[in-house]
């Protein structure tokens, strides 16, 4: 027996897969499910749209922010710290916006 086999269920199984899909009111359950999904990815995509972060204005508003507040020292600690990684300075800077949008 290979491998593929154990991974592949026989035409059989997936043939009462498909029957009990048939006579239980599973697609119907499944449907519903989904439609509530896609409402969900259609409300995230407009409440993004709706926030600025990914409007190509806002780095510059950042940088001006960021001054005010007397961020100046961030770059230095940057060559000071190599460790840091982009993930934590994009962690850093993913926490300046929702400080901001607040």
């Amino acid at each position: 027996s290979e491998p593929g086999d154990e991974a592949m269920p026989p035409d059989s199984k997936e043939d009462s897969l498909v029957d009990t899909c048939k006579t239980t009111p599973l697609m119907s359950h499944t449907d519903s499910p989904r439609g509530s999904i896609t409402k969900q990815a259609s409300l995230e995509e407009s409440v993004q749209m709706d926030t600025p972060p990914r409007s190509p204005p806002e780095p510059p508003l950042d940088k001006e922010l960021l001054e005010m507040i007397g961020a100046a020292p961030i770059p230095t600690q940057l060559k000071e710290r190599p460790e840091m990684t982009a993930r934590q300075r994009w962690h850093w800077a993913y926490n300046q916006l929702v400080m901001q949008l607040r």
